[in-house]
């Protein structure tokens, strides 16, 4: 279980240091955290797919939709999605 776990740790950390961008500032009362937001089209529902897609490969086992939701919620609650009125583009942010 514990290792099941990890990997989907590593499977949401990897998936935000690829398409995530990081916030400029800590959300207030929380100075140390900082926050990454992944765009608002990468829904959990979609990111379970391709998580649970990688295992079958290899034959592992994968947690369900709502139980990856779980622990994305309690191991890396910094790693937030966008909602599409926040998820902004480098040109649009410009202008």
């Amino acid at each position: 279980m514990f290792d099941e776990v990890k990997r989907d740790v590593q499977f949401i950390m990897y998936t935000s240091d690829e398409i995530g961008l990081p916030y400029p500032a800590a959300p207030s009362g929380k100075d140390n955290i900082s926050i990454v937001f992944l765009p608002s089209i990468a829904r959990k529902l979609h990111l379970h797919a391709q998580y649970s897609a990688v295992p079958e490969e290899r034959n592992a086992r994968c947690v369900q939709f709502l139980a990856l939701k779980s622990i994305w919620l309690l191991c890396v609650p910094d790693i937030k999605i966008a909602k599409p009125r926040e998820d902004v583009c480098g040109t649009c942010e410009r202008l």
